[in-house]
């Protein structure tokens, strides 16, 4: 089942919305660990297989950080990254 929104299903979207609110909130985007304990998963694997669709349909983007992947919402252009507002010009 997949909604209006990129074609992301109900979970990805849910997970694509967590993902994005924390980044607005802190300016850093949240871990694969922070992932899978806002959602109840056991695994920081249960948050990757939920994240790799989403950048495969490029809701969201991976970033090479040191030793690990960040995963930040893709903005649209004329849009604030931190916050994902439509700039006025």
């Amino acid at each position: 089942m997949t909604t209006g929104a990129g074609g992301l299903t109900a979970k990805q979207l849910l997970v694509y919305r967590a993902i994005r609110k924390e980044y607005r909130a802190t300016g850093i985007p949240p871990t694969l660990q922070y992932i899978s304990s806002h959602f109840g998963w056991s695994s920081k694997n249960a948050a990757a297989v939920h994240i790799r669709p989403l950048v495969k349909k490029g809701a969201l983007r991976a970033v090479q950080r040191g030793t690990r992947n960040q995963y930040l919402p893709v903005v649209p252009d004329g849009h604030c990254p931190c916050c994902g507002r439509r700039r006025v010009k």
